[in-house]
């Protein structure tokens, strides 16, 4: 389990370089009019989330495999709860919410679920083959 999880941690790092790349390139080059500064706010953020989440599962599934499914829905919540607070917030400072902001945040958060749901079914696979194994 502890390689399962520094996996998903250098998994979710890499693509958060490679999504800083891609957006350092873009807005300096493309999509300069649209750049927006708290990009780096957004992709910092999605990234702490995502790995406060995801070990937030791991210790769920070490105390009490039976009861992942709850730490799972559990941890989608907080997060879902996180990211209209931001939407929130950014909609409170900045009186709306622009095309850019919506479109960024929008790509982070089709990316890092896209990232967190196939580790997740990753892991379950391998959980019901050792699981199999153990009959």
């Amino acid at each position: 389990m502890k390689n399962k999880q520094s996996n998903y941690y250098i998994r979710v790092t890499i693509i958060t370089a490679i999504l800083a790349v891609i957006a350092a390139t873009l807005f300096s080059t493309v999509l300069k009019e649209y750049y927006i500064p708290v990009f780096w706010v957004l992709l910092a953020f999605f990234y702490l989330i995502h790995l406060a989440s995801h070990a937030f599962l791991v210790i769920a599934e070490k105390k009490n495999k039976l009861k992942f499914n709850t730490a799972y829905l559990i941890s989608f919540s907080v997060k879902f709860i996180a990211y209209i607070v931001l939407l929130l917030v950014y909609l409170i400072i900045n009186k709306g919410i622009t095309y850019p902001f919506a479109i960024s945040f929008f790509v982070l958060y089709l990316v890092y679920t896209i990232a967190e749901v196939r580790s997740t079914i990753n892991n379950s696979k391998s959980s019901v083959k050792k699981f199999e194994k153990s009959d």
